[in-house]
C-alpha cells in the first residue's frame, strides 16, 4: 500500500477571528454556547447582524430581513471552526 500523501487544499475556509480576543468554536463548541443562551455566528458570513440563537427551544437564524428563521443546518455548518460567540441586545 502506497504512503499517504499530505492534503495540499483544506475543504475548511479560511478565516481568523475578528477581533484577536474572538475565541473561534467547531459547531458542537458553539452549540453549547447556544444552550446557554448565548448567539454564535460564523467568521465565513462576514457579518454579525447574521447569527444563530434559540427561540422557543428551536435554533433559528436571524438574517438580513430582521425576522428569525428554522436553520437548516448544513454539512458546511457541521464541519465549520470558524463559529464566534457574539453580543447581541
Amino acid at each position: 500500500m502506497p504512503p499517504r500523501q499530505k492534503t495540499q487544499f483544506s475543504p475548511l475556509p479560511k478565516t481568523s477571528p475578528k477581533k484577536e480576543s474572538d475565541k473561534t468554536f467547531d459547531f458542537y463548541e458553539a452549540l453549547a454556547h447556544v444552550a446557554a443562551g448565548k448567539s454564535i455566528t460564523k467568521l465565513e458570513w462576514k457579518d454579525e447582524s447574521i447569527f444563530l440563537k434559540l427561540v422557543d427551544g428551536r435554533l433559528c437564524i436571524y438574517k438580513e430581513d430582521k425576522l428569525f428563521h428554522p436553520l437548516i443546518v448544513t454539512d458546511g455548518d457541521m464541519i465549520g471552526l470558524d463559529w464566534v460567540v457574539i453580543e447581541h441586545k
